[in-house]
This record gives structure tokens, sequence and C-alpha cells, in this order.
């Protein structure tokens, strides 16, 4: 690791060590368990497995920084997050402005729950990608009724 710094404490990071980060599935391998290296001292994960052209930046590495390049980042991963099709299918739409924290970019999303009964109106969920284009859930799918409170989850999530 070429006499790097962490970007979360600080400190050198002589032997980064592996970190489990979830189930992932590929064509390749189905579905396997998901690894990343990490800071020993505060966990922030270190890289992001794929780098598509022009991600370059002085550590050799870079986040995706606005909604534009989340979604090219997960398709050059291979995931369908962000597909038209997808986004169609759950009445999805993604909001502008990513926070980053950790290693991790948070965003918003608001989905319509229409095929599955109950109330109809538009609802949010606060969400993490990670490296390899895992996301996630913050806390539930549709958990927050307006936009601002997603928001302040991933405030108090990054705080």
């Amino acid at each position: 690791m070429r006499d790097k710094v962490c970007k979360g404490c600080g400190r050198p990071l002589d032997r980064p060590v592996r970190l489990a980060i979830g189930r992932r599935y590929s064509r390749r391998y189905g579905w396997h368990n998901a690894t990343t290296l990490a800071c020993p001292n505060c966990n922030t994960w270190l890289r992001w497995h794929y780098q598509p052209h022009g991600y370059d930046d002085s550590d050799g590495v870079r986040i995706p920084r606005n909604v534009d390049e989340l979604q090219e980042y997960a398709a050059a991963c291979g995931s369908h997050f962000f597909d038209a099709d997808t986004m169609r299918f759950f009445k999805s739409r993604v909001l502008d402005g990513v926070t980053i924290h950790d290693g991790r970019v948070y965003f918003v999303t608001s989905e319509r729950n229409s095929g599955f009964g109950g109330d109809y109106s538009r609802r949010y969920t606060a969400r993490v990608m990670c490296a390899g284009a895992h996301i996630d859930a913050i806390r539930g799918f549709q958990e927050y009724a307006t936009a601002r409170e997603a928001r302040a989850a991933i405030a108090e999530a990054t705080a």
C-alpha cells in the first residue's frame, strides 16, 4: 500500500485488513460473500473494486461523487439497480445529491408502492452504496414520508 494514510483516522496504513461487506451476486461466482480492504483502526474502506476510465485521482481511486457517476459505476459492476426497467417497475426515482462518508456513498430514492396494496403515495428510502455496487437501505424500504426526513437520517448515520 505504498505509504498511504487512512482518510478516516489519518493513521498510516501498514497492514489493511479484509472486511466482510455482505453478500452479492455475480455472473461468474453466483451468490458469494463480498469483502474489501479496510483500515484496521477505524474500518474505513480503502478502495472500490472497479474503476471506470477517468476515475483515477492521486490515490489511484475515486468514489462516485454524483448520481450520474453512481449509475455509471453500478452498471460497470453489473448491478441492475439503476436500469430503466427496474426503476419503472418500482416507480422509483433517484434524488439529486450524494453524501460521501467512510468510503461509502449515501443517497435518497423515492418509490411509489402501487402493486402491493395499501397506500399509493410516494415514499422515500435512504440508501448506502459500498464497493462493488452493493446497495442497501439504511433503515428500511420506504421508511420516510418526505425527502427531508430521509436526508436527516443520512446526516445522522454519517455523524
